[in-house]
């Protein structure tokens, strides 16, 4: 799904909230995701610089952008 705006991104986390109810996440506790959310942001320059979306996060973020973090959080270890 892309995300563009606030709707999309109200969208996706519906869905992510489905998925949680399913247990598809590897991160399944919230302390567990959380600090995984922490540690995915500390490191997502390097993603986002390997896959060619080297941008500033230092202020403002995108819709688009705070999804990604929530995706890796459910995995990154």
């Amino acid at each position: 799904m892309e995300i563009k705006n606030r709707d999309d991104f109200l969208i996706f986390l519906q869905n992510f909230i489905n998925e949680t109810d399913a247990g598809e996440f590897e991160n399944n506790t919230l302390s567990g995701f959380l600090e995984a959310m922490r540690y995915w942001i500390k490191d997502m320059d390097g993603y986002y610089k390997n896959v060619g979306k080297e941008e500033n996060f230092d202020e403002n973020i995108k819709w688009s952008v705070l999804a990604d973090i929530f995706e890796a959080a459910r995995i990154y270890e």
